[in-house]
Order: C-alpha cells, then sequence, then structure tokens
C-alpha cells in the first residue's frame, strides 16, 4: 500500500478520511453522503476523484450496481498513518523548520501549541508507550 502521495488539498483530505474510516471501495455518491453536512456535492466528489486517481492516492475498486446501473468503488492507496508520516516528513524538511530540531522540533512545538487541553494523560501514555517501543527497535538493530 505504500506509495508517495504529496500535495493534498484540504478537499481532498476530506474524501481521503472518509475512505480511511471504510473498509470497503466507495463510490462517488457514498462519499458525497458522508460528506454532505460539509455541503459538499457528488459531483465535486467526482473532480477531486479525478485528481486522487492522478496524484495516485485512490484505486479504482469494485463495480458495483446501483439501482439500475454499474458505479465504480474507489479504495485509498496509501494508509492515513502512511499519509502522516509523509507530510510530517515533509513538513519537517521544509523552511519552517530548523533543519537541527527536524522531527523532535516539530513534536515539541506541537505539544506545547495544545489547544483547550487536547493532550490528555492517556494520550501522553500512549506517546510514552510507542517511545519505549521505538527505543526497543533501535537497541535490538544495534
Amino acid at each position: 500500500m505504500k506509495r508517495a502521495v504529496k500535495g493534498l488539498t484540504e478537499l481532498e483530505q476530506e474524501v481521503m478520511k472518509v475512505l480511511w474510516d471504510n473498509e470497503r471501495g466507495m463510490t462517488n455518491s457514498e462519499i458525497a453522503d458522508c460528506l454532505k453536512d460539509e455541503g459538499i456535492s457528488a459531483a465535486s466528489v467526482a473532480q477531486v476523484m479525478k485528481r486522487l486517481l492522478a496524484k495516485e492516492a485512490v484505486k479504482v475498486g469494485e463495480h458495483i450496481l446501483v439501482s439500475n446501473v454499474y458505479a465504480r468503488t474507489f479504495c485509498p492507496c496509501i494508509s492515513r498513518e502512511e499519509f502522516i508520516r509523509e507530510e510530517l516528513e515533509r513538513l519537517s524538511s521544509s523552511a519552517f523548520f530548523s533543519k537541527k530540531k527536524g522531527i523532535k522540533g516539530m513534536v515539541v512545538g506541537l505539544l506545547q501549541s495544545d489547544s483547550e487541553g487536547e493532550l490528555n494523560e492517556e494520550d501522553i501514555e500512549e506517546l510514552e508507550k510507542f517511545l519505549e517501543d521505538k527505543k526497543a527497535v533501535l537497541k535490538k538493530e544495534r
């Protein structure tokens, strides 16, 4: 599933979130139904899907019968975690962040700017576990 996907617009990311949150491929209409509260139409989703196909962020899945016609379904080519990792790597190498501090500086900055107490004790414990697991992997690699 690994594929470098760069430069997704906000709308493209919203469509990708819908696909990531579902375990099966979805049609344009199904995606639009999930985004109707944001005022996104099926026509807009169709345009976004063309761009996501061109960027190889999604692929065509099955063709399913909808009413009396067949519709294409779309599946993500990259997981949410892979996309986030790529975005973080892209941001850390951008001019906005010091090369010296890299990912560490970016994470520290994000944690310091935590607004409205979004980071809770459970989140911190999960981060600690992740770091401990990463340390263990690095020690094994030595």
